[in-house]
């Protein structure tokens, strides 16, 4: 059972409409594994005009910073002019150039703002990701809770926020639908007793109140959470962000994703928790890592067969429970198999891409990527 997030829908108003449409066909290729908890409609009708106009106020405001840097860097030519006592036309040579670079820069800005397709009238009367993701997901939506049970939900958030119990305790200082995380897992976990797969929770969300944390890199699900799916729907849990998804996706549904929808949904992660720092390696750590993605891909490439195996005995016994179960593995083992594939591929695809400055490779990898890479250099010290 896949469910998306609220951040991930939302992040569809974020993209380029090739990118998005991209995304929605991968949502629509995985349709019939998807479901959505009532929780995330409701917060994705509240805030899908909010993530439009996130983006439509980012092009004007990029353009205005890019004039104040412009005036800033003309008053700097000018103090260097006067200090150097440079002649008018060796001054305005300086003027001109600088004043062409920064023209063209925020006339590529305003390309790409016309290319992009939504307006906030557009979203108000006629939202075409809107319109898409309703039939995708027609008849993939949880229920709410009914008044009781949400009475009994949120005191029970309001118990977890105050005993630093996950999910959503990093959410308690928020001013409305501090709850939300919670009501969130709680439908999930109904859903999941109803359901008996494994639970892929995507979703762009990596603090710590979700995922495990070691030198501020997500090692995976909250432990907590992880026993509290087994406890209550006898399921496994795993957590990956839509750009993992999107990898495992392409694989498992032959969808075309190309290397711009993604490096723009790993982009989307970035945002939400600050801009990832470039990477510095030299070529014997290079390899190092290398060879660890190499042999965490051999593993679970491993691990997926003797899963099949598992299942096809399973299947010859005619045993349901055992079926069933085995089924649960070889699901679990395929979306682990193509994690590490994703992330072996995403590290050489940063590698061929990236520049040498001083024998060392300048790396930008996407947060999971860059997390396993930290955690095999941390070996070494």
């Amino acid at each position: 059972m896949i469910v998306l997030d609220t951040n991930v829908l939302l992040d569809l108003y974020r993209v380029t409409p090739g990118a998005r449409e991209e995304m929605l066909n991968v949502i629509e290729a995985a349709k019939e594994k998807i479901w959505i908890p009532h929780q995330v409609a409701l917060e994705f009708h509240r805030n899908r005009v909010g993530a439009a106009k996130d983006q439509l106020d980012f092009y004007p405001a990029t353009c205005k910073s890019l004039e104040t840097l412009k005036n800033q860097a003309m008053q700097k030519v000018n103090e260097f002019a006067n200090r150097c006592a440079l002649g008018g036309a060796a001054k305005l040579q300086f003027k001109e150039a600088l004043e062409e670079a920064f023209e063209m820069t925020i006339a590529q800005v305003k390309e790409h703002q016309a290319n992009f397709d939504l307006s906030i009238g557009k979203i108000l009367n006629e939202d075409p990701i809107l319109d898409r993701l309703s039939v995708i997901l027609d008849g993939r939506v949880g229920p709410p809770l009914d008044s009781d049970a949400l009475s009994v939900a949120l005191k029970e958030a309001e118990r977890r926020k105050n005993e630093q119990i996950p999910p959503g305790f990093r959410d308690s200082a928020k001013q409305s639908n501090s709850a939300g995380d919670y009501l969130l897992w709680e439908q999930t976990l109904i859903a999941a007793e109803a359901d008996s797969r494994t639970v892929v929770l995507v979703s762009n969300d990596e603090k710590d109140d979700w995922v495990e944390k070691q030198l501020n890199f997500t090692t995976g699900p909250q432990e907590f959470l992880v026993e509290e799916m087994r406890s209550r729907a006898s399921s496994d849990l795993l957590i990956m962000t839509f750009p993992s998804f999107l990898e495992v996706a392409k694989r498992k549904f032959q969808a075309t994703v190309s290397s711009q929808t993604l490096e723009q949904a790993r982009r989307a992660v970035d945002r939400d928790k600050g801009a990832t720092k470039p990477i510095f390696l030299r070529a014997e750590r290079v390899q190092k890592v290398l060879l660890h993605f190499q042999e965490m891909a051999d593993w679970a490439d491993e691990r997926y067969a003797k899963a099949q195996a598992a299942l096809v005995t399973a299947q010859a016994s005619g045993n349901p429970i055992k079926i069933e179960a085995a089924e649960q593995g070889a699901e679990t083992a395929e979306v682990i198999r193509t994690m590490n594939q994703g992330k072996l591929e995403s590290f050489k695809l940063a590698l061929d891409q990236a520049p040498v400055i001083k024998d060392e490779a300048k790396l930008i990898l996407s947060s999971p990527v860059r997390s396993a890479v930290v955690r095999v250099l941390a070996q070494e010290e």
